[in-house]
């Protein structure tokens, strides 16, 4: 199974249109706001924000998945670049990364990065495993959840703050 398989796999997975649709929510854009989604893969997310009315531009380090996205959907904006070092001048009310900032070496590099491409007041959206789920079986319960406030810890440190969520 391919790469590209696997992920249109776990995009119909049950729950995961209602996380995607959720992470939307969670961006609270204004109509017209820009948003780039980071670790793009396929695509999906691009083709489903910008049926939403919102300018959105796709990035991933794989030249393979940035093809397949161009592919299925010809008339949005794919790129080929790192949470590191984004392809891009900045402008953007919304930064979107799901299933990425588990995977990477340097977060806080990627949320400097981040930091750099958002407007004053732009939103950043991770999402990525339950941590607390994946190992729930876990001798080591009290780990598990600091690795968790860990995370919330990294993306505070940086200068992002926590909102509560309107839902």
């Amino acid at each position: 199974m391919s790469m590209v398989q696997r992920l249109d796999a776990a995009d119909a997975l049950p729950g995961a249109v209602e996380l995607r649709a959720r992470t939307y929510e969670l961006l609270r854009l204004e109509p017209g706001c820009a948003v780039i989604d980071v670790g793009c893969g396929a695509g999906l997310a691009v083709a489903e924000l910008s049926s939403l009315g919102f300018p959105a531009v796709g990035v991933d380090l794989s030249a393979e998945m940035v093809e397949e996205a161009r592919r299925r959907s010809p008339d949005r904006d794919f790129l080929i670049g790192s949470a590191y070092a984004l392809p891009v001048d900045g402008g953007f009310a919304g930064h979107r990364a799901g299933k990425v900032f588990h995977e990477l070496a340097d977060p806080e590099a990627a949320l400097a990065e981040a930091r750099r491409v958002l407007v004053p007041g732009g939103r950043i959206v991770v999402s990525g495993p339950g941590w607390e789920a994946l190992v729930i079986d876990s001798s080591y319960p009290a780990l598990t959840r600091e690795i968790a406030r860990g995370f919330r810890r990294l993306l505070t440190g940086n200068g992002f703050v926590r909102c509560r969520s309107r839902a």
